[in-house]
């Protein structure tokens, strides 16, 4: 029988909790049979992440599978059925099935499938898990949210926001600070003379374009008189940054400036320190360099700005893999 002590349980929806499901710590088989020939535990982990009603519909399929067909797991199975049925004829309109389940469905037999004025059982396409299928569309969507936010003060003082531009597919992006005037004016990021250095960056150095990578800042408003954000107006925009850097899924992030680096590494480092090696951003390798701003005022580190875009180009590349 479940151990409520010794295993993890994932609670079956719709029942308040009455049954669950023990998920084993041992990855390593699917079961261990007691001497009873019950199955003490069940690793679950081999049909992946399953929510809802698939968790449910999971737990039946192994009912009998695993030959659970007397008390307590009878009632388990008619109530999952009952369940199931009922969720078939809500107003959601349909039961989402993956076409293994569905095919370990029909092996079943009859007696689950929804009966009568029931919306048939569909199978939906193999969602790309963290990628949307239309990068252009999801983050247009979020520059909508961006654009109507009213989270901090900023939003008061602004002309309009300013998101992001370029390649919604884009291998590189660069992350800066904030909006200075002409970018508030614009609505576009790096447009006034930083900006033209980084154009030249992209251009003239990686032999690139503004097109094919991505650009955007932590701060979608301009602080009033070009001053660094503060650490509130920072939390109120990071969920968008880091939902864009979800959509967009790079192969390298280059953070210009401190607060881009501070930001995203979720540290007090300084740039100086941070730059000349590789960190870790949710899995995706990331470069730490200077603002183009910050190297017109001192040109004469320039040269690690290049020596710093010189080891991301070898990354997009594929002539390094930097170990993070």
């Amino acid at each position: 029988m479940l151990n409520p002590s010794r295993d993890r349980k994932c609670s079956l929806p719709g029942h308040a909790g009455l049954y669950s499901v023990a998920e084993p710590r041992d990855m390593h088989s699917q079961a261990e049979l007691g001497n009873e020939g019950h199955s003490d535990r069940v690793n679950l982990r081999p049909f992946g992440r399953f929510h809802g009603h698939a968790m449910i519909l999971l737990c039946y399929i192994y009912a009998l599978e695993h030959r659970w067909m007397t008390d307590p797991f009878q009632e388990i199975i008619e109530d999952t059925k009952t369940l199931l049925q009922e969720t078939a004829r809500s107003s959601k309109g349909f039961l989402h099935l993956s076409p293994e389940v569905l095919a370990k469905l029909e092996a079943i037999g009859p007696g689950l499938a929804p009966k009568g004025d029931a919306p048939p059982v569909q199978t939906p396409p193999a969602p790309t898990l963290s990628t949307p299928a239309d990068p252009a569309e999801a983050l247009a969507a979020l520059d909508a949210q961006v654009k109507v936010c009213e989270s901090c003060a900023l939003h008061a003082t602004r002309s309009q926001t300013v998101f992001g531009v370029g390649n919604p597919r884009a291998d590189l992006v660069f992350v800066g600070e904030a909006p200075g005037y002409e970018e508030d004016q614009k609505g576009e990021p790096f447009v006034g003379p930083a900006g033209q250095l980084l154009t030249d960056i992209i251009t003239k150095g990686m032999k690139s374009s503004r097109e094919e990578v991505y650009i955007c800042n932590i701060i979608k408003c301009r602080p009033p008189e070009n001053r660094n954000p503060s650490p509130d107006e920072v939390r109120c925009c990071e969920s968008y940054l880091k939902q864009q850097l979800d959509i967009l899924q790079p192969k390298v992030i280059c953070a210009l400036g401190g607060v881009a680096a501070k930001t995203l590494l979720q540290t007090e480092e300084t740039t100086g320190r941070l730059r000349g090696s590789w960190h870790n951003y949710e899995g995706i390798p990331l470069r730490v360099t200077y603002h183009p701003a910050y190297l017109l005022r001192k040109p004469s580190e320039k040269s690690k700005t290049w020596a710093d875009i010189q080891e991301v180009m070898k990354v997009l590349s594929g002539e390094v893999t930097p170990e993070i």
